[in-house]
């Protein structure tokens, strides 16, 4: 069996990796009733779920939480919905109505107007409907037999992240706030959905917070009785790539296009799993980023060229 216990009645399921680093996988907590925590790696993720729950003899009609809802997430969901149609998921109401139907709309406007074809190619990808979706917020504390989950929203990366908390094991889940790749804090997510200002406000929680086990979406659970919650890489990252865009701005307009290649050429930021090297997830990066230098007057736009104010 693939999956393993890392704390009492806690395991790890392994989902498999990404290409830029990402550790996929998520959290089973062996509980009445069973509770999981995050769902990403496809079906590789769906064997060892299938394979834990037979091991353990576990009932088919489990809560499965998300953190972080992306493209790896609703892939996951699909395949889980298939072979267990008895279990629910529980996401945050800002976006549990996009994942019924994420074929139709969970792609737009979420990575800006770059390279629309191939967002549009990658939508097609996704499931038509999700069936069991419950919506959750702050109010939404369930206890089971042993522990209490309890939701803690904060948005930054993307519309309907937040934090997931289970007492008994003084776990806390925290999506995408710690990074995108575990080998690269550069690779962080975020989408036009986000927010900097929510993500700035979940760092400071994190600064605070105390948990004994810290899940970090494509990372693996780590214990943190002897450290604290990092989050300098990621604040870094945001903070010197703003800085880094306006830089490459001049007083010559510049194309996106141009501007993406100067970033990929000086900075070194690639992207390279599916399907955010198709769709572009740096220049959805860049994007987000002028609208901000735009909008503290900065940098001006014209006919789709950007150049210092």
């Amino acid at each position: 069996m693939e999956a393993y216990e890392i704390d009492n009645n806690l395991y790890r399921i392994p989902g498999g990796y990404g290409n830029s680093g990402e550790v996929y996988g998520g959290l089973l907590i062996n509980d009445d009733p069973t509770i999981v925590i995050g769902a990403s790696g496809g079906r590789k993720f769906l064997r060892n779920l299938i394979e834990i729950i037979n091991e353990l003899q576990l009932s088919k009609s489990f809560r499965l939480y998300l953190t972080s809802t992306t493209f790896e997430e609703i892939d996951t969901l699909e395949h889980i919905q298939d072979h267990f149609p008895e279990a629910t998921f529980y996401i945050h109401q800002d976006i549990a109505n996009i994942v019924k139907s994420p074929r139709k709309e969970f792609m737009i406007d979420r990575f800006g107007k770059y390279n629309e074809k191939h967002i549009k190619s990658v939508s097609r990808r996704l499931p038509k409907k999700l069936e069991n979706i419950v919506e959750i917020s702050k109010m939404s504390t369930f206890k089971a037999k042993n522990t209490k989950i309890m939701i803690i929203p904060f948005g930054g990366p993307h519309r309907g992240h937040t934090f997931i908390y289970s007492t008994a094991q003084k776990l806390l889940c925290t999506g995408l706030v710690g990074g995108y790749s575990s080998t690269d804090k550069r690779l962080y997510y975020l989408d036009f959905t986000g927010s900097v200002k929510n993500y700035k406000n979940a760092f400071s929680f994190l600064k605070q917070a105390e948990a004994d086990i810290i899940f970090p979406a494509y990372e693996e659970p780590h214990f943190t009785k002897t450290g604290g919650i990092s989050t300098i890489e990621v604040e870094t990252a945001l903070e010197r790539d703003k800085e880094s865009i306006y830089e490459l701005c001049t007083l010559k307009p510049k194309t996106i296009d141009e501007l993406l290649d100067e970033f990929r050429r000086y900075y070194g930021f690639n992207i390279y799993t599916e399907p955010y090297d198709q769709i572009k997830l740096d220049a959805t990066l860049i994007e987000f980023n002028l609208k901000l230098l735009i909008e503290e007057g900065k940098v001006l736009t014209k006919d789709n060229t950007y150049r210092r104010a």
